[in-house]
Formats: C-alpha cells, sequence, structure tokens
C-alpha cells in the first residue's frame, strides 16, 4: 500500500512524498484533508494500541492475576508509556539507537535461550497441554527456570557495562563525563557536562608588559 500511494504521488504531484501528513497537505479539499488526517490518527492508534499496549497488559495480568485485569492493566502501561517521554527521542537520533540497543541486549538473548531450549535440549518436542497447567513439567522453581534466567543475565549487563564505560570515559581535558538532570520547556533531560569543580583552571594570557 505504501509503494502504491508513493506511486501515486509521482503521477499527481510529480515527486515522490513519503509523509502521508505532507502527502495529505497537497490535497486543496477540505474534506479529502479530514478524511485523511482521520485515516492516519486511526492507522496510528491501532497499530500502536496493538503493539504496545496489548502485550504489556496481558503481562501485568499474568504477575497480578488477583489484582488487575486487562482494563486496568492497560491503563497502568498507558501510563508507563507516557513517563518514557517517548516524544523527545525524536530530537535526537542517538537517544533512539541507544534505546534500540538496550531493547535488543534484553530480547536477543531471549530468543537466543527460547532456540537452544526447543531445538537443542527438547529436540523440537513440547508438551502443549503443561503450558496451560500451573504443576506441569515447566513450573520449574516457583515458575522461574534458573538456568534461563542465568543464561539471560549476560547479554543485558554486558550492554549496561559498555554504556556506563562510555558514560565514564574522559574527554580531551582529562575530566571525567557526568549525567545532570537538565529542566527544560518539554520535560527533564540528561545530559553529560562538566561540573564547576571538574572544569579545568584557564591560565590568563600574558601581554607585552605584563609582569
Amino acid at each position: 500500500m505504501s509503494i502504491a500511494i508513493t506511486a501515486g504521488s509521482v503521477l499527481a504531484f510529480g515527486e515522490a512524498i513519503f509523509d502521508p501528513v505532507a502527502l495529505v497537505q497537497e490535497f486543496g479539499n477540505p474534506i479529502v484533508l479530514i478524511l485523511g488526517v482521520a485515516t492516519i490518527l486511526i492507522a496510528t492508534l491501532s497499530v500502536n494500541v496493538a503493539a504496545n499496549i496489548v502485550s504489556p497488559a496481558y503481562d501485568l495480568v499474568n504477575m497480578f492475576p488477583r489484582r488487575l485485569n486487562f482494563v486496568r492493566a492497560g491503563l497502568i502501561s498507558i501510563v508507563i508509556g507516557v513517563f518514557f517521554a517517548p516524544w523527545l527521542w525524536m530530537h535526537d537520533a542517538g537517544t533512539i539507537f541507544a534505546v534500540l540497543g538496550y531493547i535488543g541486549g534484553a530480547l536477543g538473548p531471549v530468543a537466543g535461550i527460547m532456540l537452544v531450549d526447543f531445538y537443542l535440549i527438547r529436540r523440537r518436542n513440547y508438551s502443549l497441554n503443561s503450558f496451560y497447567t500451573k504443576t506441569g513439567d515447566y513450573e520449574y522453581s516457583g515458575g522461574w527456570n534458573p538456568a534461563s534466567t542465568d543464561s539471560h543475565r549476560p547479554g543485558p549487563h554486558s550492554r549496561l557495562r559498555r554504556r556506563l564505560r562510555t558514560l565514564a570515559r574522559p574527554r580531551r581535558s582529562g575530566f571525567p563525563r557526568r549525567l545532570h538532570l537538565v529542566p527544560g520547556p518539554r520535560g527533564i533531560r540528561l545530559r553529560l557536562r562538566h561540573t564547576d569543580a571538574q572544569r579545568e583552571p584557564r591560565t590568563r594570557r600574558t601581554r607585552p608588559g605584563d609582569r
């Protein structure tokens, strides 16, 4: 659909317009403009609700089945998502890649553990009924598999250690960098900068005739 719409923009407007918002603005008819904006809003909400709310809501319900239902867990997921302030990530491409790196460092080992367990340990043989019983083959120790949790720790920890070493790496001046909370009109941001006590003392330039 995206390829067809972009190709149609070349025929209609003489250039390839990839941004749907910019494409809608090219139409002079207000009815088309309203319908286009409504379509974009519905598509954005439907995709984000299915991808970013349903999954964590079910996870919270499984963690606290006696206290939460799907509606409450969904609202909690929305609140947590707002505190992450994803709209601030778009101001810095490096922040987006850093977040994707953290997600990959946490979920990459999970995929590896699942593949090894399915193909090498279980030999592609799972007991489906045991997935839905509390005292089945996959109960392990209180619902946790110690072998899998121990195998998962090195991945996120190594990513976090590399990030901390990057933050503590000295600048050219030889002083370490530190994180500071900087309030602003769009929220509180983290910045790396020197404190006053860490800055190098400035040397006064001598002029001819000064003693």
